[in-house]
């Protein structure tokens, strides 16, 4: 993978629309701050109830451009079979070590699909490993700085919250790209739970109560394990 492939941040996900989903104001947040992001999509969603792999990866691919990423890359874990098992966490340790980025972003274990589950642990893993250097020798070692996780359905007490205000209309523009998976008035396919037609009223809601604990309009929540370093506590209130 060719050196213009580094980025500042990492954004990984089980699925294609997750990242939009769970972090991507932030995402368009840091593009407008002058940090360069990529996407890893570890698996095509091709198992889902609405929409084909190749609908998908199209409909990530414009979804990427909204948000002005740098690259997206999509694995083939197998959507519905992601596992954190030693070829999976060689598979991304390498993506890490190519793109070496300073953050990397993933959706918490807090979910009730099991491949948000296991992309959460398999990216923990895969972040430590990438940092030794004699794991899988035959790439250079990376150190992330920090790994940061971005809310999914499952909720959790955020350790930072993100105003994305002014990049809400942008996420939500990305998360539509998506069209595959929303709801159509004359569709034929299954209704999800992604095609009820209140679905996308969910990001409003969510958006406006996390942006209301930090005294802004719309927030991303995220957690950390370890808690951010606050040089001036009085400047950050």
């Amino acid at each position: 993978m060719p050196d213009d492939k580094r980025v500042d941040v990492l954004a990984i996900a089980a699925h294609p629309d997750d990242v939009e989903m769970g972090c991507g104001g932030t995402v368009a947040k840091l593009d407008k701050m002058g940090y360069s992001v990529g996407i890893l999509n570890l698996t095509n969603g091709e198992i889902g109830t609405r929409g084909t792999k190749n609908i998908r990866n199209e409909e990530a691919k414009i979804a990427m451009n909204i948000l002005n990423v740098k690259f997206l890359t999509i694995l083939d874990l197998g959507d519905g079979h992601l596992m954190n098992d030693e070829s999976n966490r060689k598979t991304v340790v390498q993506e890490i070590r190519h793109s070496k980025p300073k953050v990397v972003m993933v959706s918490h274990k807090f979910d009730d699909h099991p491949d948000h589950v296991q992309c959460a642990s398999l990216v923990k893993d895969a972040v430590y490993l990438s940092g030794v250097q004699n794991y899988v020798r035959d790439s250079e070692y990376h150190r992330v700085k920090g790994l940061i996780y971005y809310m999914c359905r499952g909720e959790f007490h955020p350790t930072f919250i993100v105003d994305i205000t002014d990049e809400f209309d942008k996420k939500m523009e990305a998360i539509k790209a998506y069209g595959s998976q929303f709801y159509k008035k004359d569709s034929k396919e299954p209704q999800t739970a992604l095609s009820d037609p209140e679905f996308l009223n969910i990001f409003e809601t969510r958006g406006r109560y996390y942006g209301r604990m930090i005294g802004c309009r719309y927030g991303e929540p995220f957690f950390a394990k370890y808690p951010p370093k606050i040089i001036d506590p009085v400047a950050l209130f």
